[in-house]
């Protein structure tokens, strides 16, 4: 359900104006769907800037061992997605 994109290096850069993301918008339009329906009650995020920055932030319910599993899991897959790239190096 989610496309990683990896910033070699994730240097910050400046391109001049950049193009939204469309598979962020409609990952982000299906979230928003789920919290007004009262199914999503907690959100923890992380996201890639335009500039190659990261930033992270939590609201709602956001405790629980449940979601510190899935918290490990996409640490996991961000780890698989930095390494696949060092072995194109």
């Amino acid at each position: 359900m989610t496309d990683v994109t990896y910033i070699k290096g994730a240097q910050p850069t400046d391109h001049g104006p950049v193009e939204p993301s469309q598979t962020v918008i409609e990952y982000l339009e299906t979230l928003l769907a789920r919290a007004q329906s009262g199914e999503l009650q907690g959100v923890v995020t992380v996201g890639m800037d335009a500039d190659g920055y990261a930033g992270y932030g939590l609201v709602g319910q956001c405790g629980g061992f449940a979601m510190q599993g899935a918290l490990t899991c996409v640490s996991t897959l961000i780890a698989e997605v930095n390494l696949s790239q060092l072995d194109d190096e």
